[in-house]
């Protein structure tokens, strides 16, 4: 099973672009260590179609947020070096506050992308 949930806060704005008419939205999660004071691992996490819609207008660099997702792992070639990536794709969302300082949602926003989209996309 390949299941993973964070509480982290963004550590910049949300990067979104379309590819193909699929919105995806990027950034990187700043998520403390429980027994390390002052230690974060930093996880780069990526959102579909409304999940990364509604975090892109909720939510930006500072703002705290729970992810439900799984990992991924991927390469690419740069510079003639082969380049690994491990990123979290995120199936839900829960707002734990606001760049708009609105209340924070009490639900999860859960839009899950197909596994053939996954797989179809330039990165």
């Amino acid at each position: 099973m390949n299941n993973v949930t964070l509480i982290g806060r963004w550590v910049r704005e949300n990067e979104m672009k379309n590819a193909g008419g699929t919105v995806i939205v990027k950034n990187t999660l700043a998520v403390d260590h429980p027994f390390k004071k002052d230690d974060s691992s930093f996880i780069r996490v990526v959102m579909f179609v409304k999940t990364g819609e509604l975090a892109n207008q909720y939510t930006g660099k500072g703002s705290q947020v729970a992810i439900i997702g799984h990992i991924q792992t991927g390469s690419y070639e740069k510079d003639g070096g082969k380049v690994f990536t491990t990123d979290v794709i995120a199936s839900s969302i829960k707002f734990l506050d606001s760049k708009n300082s609105q209340p924070a949602n009490d639900t999860f926003v859960n839009n899950a992308p197909k596994e053939e989209e996954v797989e179809d996309l330039p990165f």
